[in-house]
C-alpha cells in the first residue's frame, strides 16, 4: 500500500518522527487496476477494459483511463474525458468507520478546459456515512462533503473534516462529473481518523519541509576546470531535520549525471563536481512527502563559460533573403485596417480592438491602448507580446505610452472562455510543432508575418513620436521581441524576458544541451533541423543593434539559461542580462522596465506633461 498522505508527529523534545493516521480508504491512490467488462455502448468507455480496483464506474459519453504520465504521486491517476450531454461517476464500495469519531476526507484534482452546461454545477467529490458498511451510500441523513471547480488548473487539494453520528458504522465515497466537457484527473482519495494530540506533540506536515542551499559562487558562473560545490540542508519547520531520507541530483542539460540518496544529519550536506565544458548544471535536492509520496524540491543552477557556447546548427545561408521575401509580401499587400472602440477600464485612456489584413496567414489582431487626447507624434509605442498559450489580447493602459497588445495567434479578442478552450483543443492543439518540417509551413512563420505587420501598423499611427519603438515580452513573447528587433531596424528598445525559441540545436551537442521551448528539432528528422534555423532567436539576435535587456532563470528548464546566453553574446548593440536562481518567468527585468519608464517620461517632458 502506498500511504500517500500520512500525518506525522514530532515530539517537542526530539527531532524523531513517528507515522500516524494511516489511510482508511484502501483504493484511493489508483495504483491497482482490474478488468471491468463494459458492453453497453451508451455507457462510460473503459479504456483497455481496466478500471480502478473495487471502484464502480457509471455514466455516459465519458472515457475513463489509467494515466501513468499525469499523476499527483505514485504510478498512476484516473483520467476522465467527458462530452456534452453526458455525465460520469466513480463510486466506491462501502468501508467501515467508527461512530462518533472525527475524520478527515481529502483528494486531489487536476482539470483541463472543464466546462459545464449548468454553471452552478461542477465536479464534486463527497463521502457520506451510514448505519451499515453494507448499506448503499445514499443515506440522506448522512453528511455529504463536496467541492466544485471548473476551468484549467493544476493539482489542487480539497479537504474537510466531519464527525460520524452514533449510528454510523460505514461510509461511501462518490465522485461525480455533471453534463459538460473537458479532461479531469483524480488522485489521492483519503480518509483518516483525526487523533487528539497530546500537549507534548506538534503536528508537522510534509509542507513544513524546506531546503537551505547555496553554491560556492554567488553569481553562479564558473570556468572550465573549476569545482562547483552545492551545499544544502534539509529543514523541518525551519529547523535542521535529522534522520529523513532525501536525494541530491545533478543534471547537465537533459541528462542526469549524478544521483545520491542521503539521510539528513542536522548538518549541511555537500556535493561537488568539476566544471568540464561550456554549458549549464542544475542541482536538485528533493525529499519525498511522507504523506502524499510527491517530491518537494529545491533547485540551483550554475553556468560554465557561457561566452564560449556555440550553436549546433548553421545559420541558413538565405536567412536574410527568406525574411526579406516576407517583408516584400507585406509591402505588396497594403494594410486593410478595421477598428472598434472598447472600454479601457481606466479614466484618461482610449482602447481600440484592431484587425489588420495580413497575407498568407490570420489577420493581425490586438488591442491598441493610448492616453486620451494624444497629439500627433507625441508618444512612444510599445509592442506587448504574448507568451505561449491561447487568449485574448489585453487592455494595457500605460502612462505616456501607446501600447499595442499583439494577439499572437491572430484570433478574435474579447470572446468567451469557451472560444479559446475550443481553439486550444482543436486547431491550436500542439501549435508549436505544427508544420516544423518546412520553413514554409512552420507555425511560427505565420506569427512572425503578423509580427512584421504589427510593426508596420504601429509605425503608421499618427500619435507615434516617430523614434521610440519598444518590443516587450516574456518566454514566447521574449522570442517574438528578439525576432521583431532582428527584422526591423526601427526597433529602438528590446526587452526579452527568459526568451523562448533559442538554441534549438542544443539537443545535437555532445553532451546535449536542453533547447529552449518549443524544441523544434526532432534529431531523427533532418527536415526539422533545416527548419529550426529560420526561427532560432540566436540568429535574429545577430541582427539586433538596438539596446536590449534580457533575463535568465538559472533554474529555468523551459527556456534554459544556455540559450539566453547564446542570444546575449550574439547581440551587437548595448545590452544587459540579469541572471537569477529563479524558474521560468520568475526574474524581473528591472533594467528593462526602468528604460521603458525613462523613455515614456522623456516623451512626456517634451510635451510639458507630468512624468
Amino acid at each position: 500500500m502506498n500511504w500517500k498522505t500520512a500525518l506525522y508527529f514530532i515530539a517537542a523534545v526530539t527531532v524523531s518522527c513517528a507515522a500516524a493516521n494511516p489511510n482508511l480508504f484502501p483504493q484511493g491512490d489508483f495504483e491497482e487496476w482490474a478488468p471491468y467488462p463494459r458492453n453497453d455502448v451508451d455507457k462510460m468507455k473503459i479504456t483497455g477494459g481496466l478500471a480502478p480496483k473495487n471502484w464502480k464506474c457509471s455514466g455516459a459519453k465519458a472515457v475513463l483511463s489509467r494515466d501513468t504520465e499525469v499523476k499527483y504521486s505514485g504510478n498512476s491517476s484516473v483520467k476522465i474525458v467527458f462530452s456534452p450531454g453526458g455525465a460520469s461517476e466513480l463510486l466506491y464500495l462501502p468501508f467501515p468507520v467508527k461512530p462518533e469519531t472525527k475524520y478527515r476526507f481529502s483528494f486531489r484534482i487536476k482539470g483541463e478546459n472543464l466546462s459545464f452546461a449548468n454553471k452552478t454545477q461542477a465536479p464534486w467529490g463527497g463521502v457520506q456515512a451510514s448505519p451499515s458498511a453494507e448499506k448503499p451510500w445514499i443515506d440522506k441523513k448522512g453528511e455529504l462533503i463536496f467541492t466544485r471547480k471548473s476551468g484549467t488548473f493544476d493539482w489542487t487539494l480539497f479537504r474537510k473534516e466531519f464527525t460520524t453520528r452514533p449510528t454510523d458504522h460505514g461510509a461511501m465515497i462518490r465522485f461525480n462529473l455533471p453534463d459538460g466537457s473537458g479532461t479531469l484527473w483524480l488522485d489521492d482519495f483519503r480518509i483518516e481518523e483525526v487523533q487528539v494530540r497530546t500537549s507534548t506533540e506538534q503536528a508537522v506536515r510534509s509542507a513544513d519541509y524546506s531546503f537551505r542551499s547555496s553554491l560556492n559562487r554567488e553569481n553562479a558562473i564558473y570556468r572550465s576546470g573549476e569545482t562547483i560545490t552545492y551545499t544544502v540542508a534539509l529543514l523541518a519547520q525551519g529547523k535542521p531535520a535529522v534522520g529523513t531520507e532525501f536525494e541530491l541530483e545533478v543534471f547537465r542539460g537533459p541528462e542526469r549525471i549524478r544521483h545520491e540518496t542521503l539521510r539528513s544529519s542536522g548538518k549541511d550536506e555537500q556535493i561537488s563536481i568539476r566544471a568540464e565544458s561550456p554549458g549549464q548544471l542544475l542541482f536538485r535536492a528533493s525529499v519525498k512527502d511522507p504523506g502524499t509520496g510527491r517530491r518537494m524540491q529545491s533547485l540551483a543552477g550554475a553556468l560554465i563559460d557561457p561566452e564560449k557556447l556555440k550553436t549546433n546548427i548553421p545559420e541558413p545561408a538565405d536567412f536574410d533573403r527568406f525574411w526579406d521575401s516576407r517583408k516584400q509580401l507585406l509591402r505588396t499587400n497594403k494594410m486593410q485596417i478595421t477598428t472598434k472602440e472598447i472600454p479601457s477600464g481606466r479614466a484618461g485612456f482610449l482602447c481600440r480592438d484592431v484587425e489588420v489584413s495580413c497575407p498568407g496567414t490570420n489577420p493581425l489582431r490586438g488591442y491598441l491602448t493610448m492616453p486620451a487626447g494624444a497629439k500627433a507624434k507625441q508618444y512612444p509605442v510599445m509592442l506587448s507580446l504574448h507568451g505561449a498559450g491561447n487568449k485574448s489580447s489585453l487592455v494595457r493602459p500605460r502612462k505616456n505610452l501607446i501600447v499595442f497588445d499583439f494577439n499572437v495567434h491572430g484570433i478574435q479578442n474579447g470572446q468567451p472562455d469557451s472560444y479559446y478552450r475550443n481553439l486550444f483543443s482543436t486547431v491550436l492543439k500542439g501549435y508549436e510543432h505544427q508544420g516544423r518540417t518546412s520553413r514554409e509551413t512552420c507555425y511560427f512563420l505565420g506569427i512572425y508575418q503578423r509580427l512584421l505587420r504589427a510593426l508596420e501598423f504601429v509605425k503608421s499611427l499618427p500619435e507615434w513620436n516617430g523614434k521610440d519603438l519598444i518590443v516587450y515580452g516574456y518566454s514566447m513573447g521574449g522570442g517574438q521581441a528578439l525576432a521583431a528587433a532582428g527584422l526591423d531596424p526601427d526597433v529602438t528598445l528590446c526587452v526579452a524576458n527568459d526568451p523562448a525559441l533559442a538554441d534549438h540545436g542544443g539537443i545535437l551537442d555532445k553532451p546535449p544541451r536542453q533547447p529552449g521551448w518549443p524544441r523544434l528539432i526532432d534529431p531523427a528528422n533532418p527536415a526539422t533541423i533545416r527548419t529550426a534555423g529560420y526561427f532560432d532567436s540566436i540568429f535574429f539576435a545577430r541582427r539586433i543593434s538596438c539596446e536590449t535587456h534580457l533575463t535568465s532563470g538559472l533554474t529555468d528548464t523551459a527556456c534554459p539559461a544556455t540559450g539566453v546566453c547564446l542570444v546575449y553574446h550574439s547581440l551587437k548593440g548595448k545590452k544587459n542580462i540579469i541572471h537569477s536562481q529563479k524558474g521560468h518567468c520568475g526574474t524581473r527585468n528591472t533594467t528593462g522596465e526602468k528604460r521603458i519608464e525613462e523613455i515614456a517620461g522623456k516623451a512626456a517632458k517634451q510635451f510639458g506633461e507630468k512624468k
